[in-house]
């Protein structure tokens, strides 16, 4: 259950958990991550009858993944030519290199496959690859139509949303809901609006969930963070090139991509520290959320993230697989399908891998129906973290989750005034001081 414990679950959910499982670890994993959306009062009700533990795995293949091979096939490719760049902004890779990962999953248009290990790809002068089989691959020009059509989204609606939104009051969330049908919900988000103001709407393409998080976690460190944490999250995410390459990624199919979110990174730590006032990389929330909008930038941010969570999944795989709920799927079709091409849903596997990678704290706040009108929330905190570490750190990442969708959530003045007294009180007490 100490496994368990780590990962951020609480005693009662563990406990149940084990309960239901036989004392599996691994089964108790999925059992958690499958009811997850239950209310606290669930894992206090007697258990059901034990239930077998789920089928092994097959361990996954070897190698360098579609996800990359296809990348460095069209970084490669004649077409690959870098665009000029205004000062102070990132340079821009070219479209077919993201188009290339976000279709790397083989679902472009006319069949083809996707590019695996032992593939050998022929560029040629108009974008078509060509295999060691012979066979076509998707030009580039049909890999970035196939990637817009995913990342746009099929409804003209959702090609209309900004990437990020502006920040609105919550009360634009509860009007969504109708007076009657929505009942439930409005009473839900009327006690959410004990701890939350402000809500930041990201589009809802697939995607969300890893734009939010960026935007979340960019603009904590622009507005809110401590040196210690600013230093820290900047080691996280240069140190996570290693994370990648232990995953078999080559530094080439990558390098682009961390390159743009390290700049948004330090951007925001440099303003924050009031560094390069007035000069090209300085930046403000507004700035902030101009360049979130710029899917040359967005789109990176979100590419560069998927890498690290396959990574991370890849390289602690044994660890993740109790947690997938996909029959007769290996973690390397997982990834493939479930985590690296654009548009894809992330699920609280996503979250606990890209946590742990990055060793960012992130919350997420449950608005769905059932459970009373209370909106239950669950703390995602890295497992390198000692239990103490734990308990004293406020995450920097706060989304709303409705079924399907992640937004940012910005908390109330008065409840980061009992954030920072209550962290204050943990740092006294665990220095041996007494607290006020």
């Amino acid at each position: 259950m100490d496994m368990l414990l780590d990962m951020g679950f609480s005693r009662a959910q563990c406990e149940r958990a084990m309960r239901e499982s036989n004392n599996d670890t691994q089964h108790a994993a999925n059992y958690i991550m499958m009811h997850m959306d239950k209310p606290p009062e669930f894992w206090l009700e007697a258990p059901a009858a034990a239930t077998p533990p789920p089928p092994a795995h097959a361990p996954p293949a070897e190698g360098l993944g579609p996800l990359a091979a296809v990348c460095a096939a069209v970084r490669e490719s004649e077409d690959y030519a870098m665009a000029g760049t205004p000062a102070g902004a990132p340079e821009p890779a070219p479209a077919d290199a993201a188009a290339g990962a976000a279709a790397a999953d083989g679902s472009a248009p006319g069949g083809a496959a996707s590019a695996g290990k032992g593939d050998v790809i022929d560029m040629t002068g108009d974008g078509t690859a060509v295999g060691a089989d012979g066979k076509t691959r998707p030009s580039n020009e049909d890999i970035m139509n196939h990637w817009q059509s995913v990342v746009g989204g099929e409804a003209e609606g959702i090609k209309e949303k900004p990437l990020v939104g502006e920040l609105e009051k919550l009360n634009a969330v509860r009007d969504e809901y109708d007076s009657e049908s929505g009942a439930e919900m409005r009473r839900k988000i009327e006690s959410l609006a004990s701890r939350y103001t402000g809500v930041r709407r990201a589009r809802n393409d697939g995607n969300c969930f890893y734009r939010g998080f960026a935007f979340s976690l960019l603009e904590y460190m622009l507005c809110k963070a401590t040196d210690v944490e600013r230093e820290s999250v900047l080691r996280s995410v240069e140190d996570v090139a290693e994370t990648l390459k232990r995953a078999g990624f080559q530094e080439l199919v990558f390098e682009d991509f961390q390159r743009v979110f390290l700049q948004q990174l330090r951007d925001c730590c440099s303003a924050s520290k009031g560094e390069a006032a007035g000069a090209a990389g300085s930046i403000t929330v507004d700035v902030l959320v101009e360049r979130m909008k710029s899917s040359e930038i967005s789109d990176y941010v979100i590419m560069f993230l998927r890498f690290v969570t396959s990574a991370e999944l890849h390289n602690r795989q044994d660890f993740f697989a109790p947690f997938m709920d996909e029959d007769g799927m290996d973690m390397e079709k997982y990834r493939q399908s479930r985590v690296d091409p654009m548009g894809e849903e992330a699920d609280q596997l996503h979250i606990i891998a890209l946590v742990d990678a990055l060793r960012v704290p992130v919350r997420v706040e449950y608005l769905q129906a059932g459970g009373g009108d209370e909106v239950n929330h669950h703390d995602f905190q890295p497992a390198s973290e000692s239990a103490e570490a734990k308990e004293a750190k406020e995450p920097f990442v706060v989304l709303l989750y409705r079924p399907g969708h992640y937004d940012v959530l910005y908390a109330s003045e008065r409840e980061i005034s009992r954030k920072r007294m209550a962290e204050a009180a943990l740092r006294r007490q665990s220095s041996g001081g007494t607290s006020m």
